[in-house]
């Protein structure tokens, strides 16, 4: 009766694991398969702007510029070039298309998995002919309240590195301090220009530098290396 008993258990257990390890694969196939569509319809996406993109060209004058067609080139070139680049024309150009499409892939994934952000994002601007009227290499520091009408719930710092976001903190009750860096954490950063923030109309939202090291510091991170040509 006991080896019986022994015998049950154990089927039971050889049961339950077979189970668990045919759930979790269901799990990484289902995960693969959403990658799958995600990269799929980040280069549909991708395909459609850059039609878009060509279209506009053949109704313009062509323009001398190197860094006009930025629409065909992939994100790990973008990147490259913004790491890498001595062009502060060229810098500029693939930074701006660089989040211009971080922000259309951000929007498209936020509808398809009816989701509200936490920051809302405006509509995807064209990408500018000029250049804007901020210094290039412009710093700046923002601290803003995260939450709703029944109170602060958290609060987040923005380093502006030039029109884009270079460092972001975020900081909630009971929750671990996220800390990102343009470069490794773009998809989860705000990809709005200051311009488009407000933050610099917004009263008492500007800090100085030196209250955002110390608050990235304090937390960990890392000073942003500083771009040189």
């Amino acid at each position: 009766r006991r080896r019986m008993e022994e015998a049950r258990l154990k089927e039971e257990e050889e049961w339950r694991r077979r189970k668990e390890e045919e759930e979790k694969a269901q799990i990484e196939e289902k995960e693969r398969v959403e990658r799958q569509r995600e990269e799929k319809e980040r280069k549909r996406l991708d395909a459609t702007l850059n039609a878009d993109r060509r279209v506009e060209e053949n109704m313009e004058p062509p323009k001398e510029s190197k860094a006009d067609d930025l629409s065909t080139w992939k994100y790990a070139e973008l990147r490259e070039a913004i790491n890498n680049s001595t062009d502060i024309e060229m810098l500029m150009a693939c930074k701006t298309e660089f989040h211009r499409r971080l922000r259309v892939y951000n929007e498209w994934k936020a509808k398809g998995a009816n989701q509200s952000a936490s920051l809302p994002l405006p509509p995807c601007a064209p990408l500018p002919s000029g250049h804007s009227s901020l210094k290039n290499n412009e710093q700046r520091y923002f601290k803003i309240p995260l939450g709703g009408t029944a109170g602060q719930q958290g609060l987040l710092y923005i380093h502006f590195d030039g029109q884009w976001v270079g460092r972001q903190m975020e900081m909630r009750p009971a929750q671990k301090p996220l800390l990102l860096t343009a470069g490794k954490d773009d998809g989860k950063m705000m990809h709005m220009s200051m311009e488009q923030s407000g933050l610099t109309r917004r009263k008492g939202a500007e800090i100085k530098g030196e209250e955002f090291e110390t608050v990235w510091c304090h937390l960990g991170g890392e000073p942003l290396p500083a771009w040189k040509p």
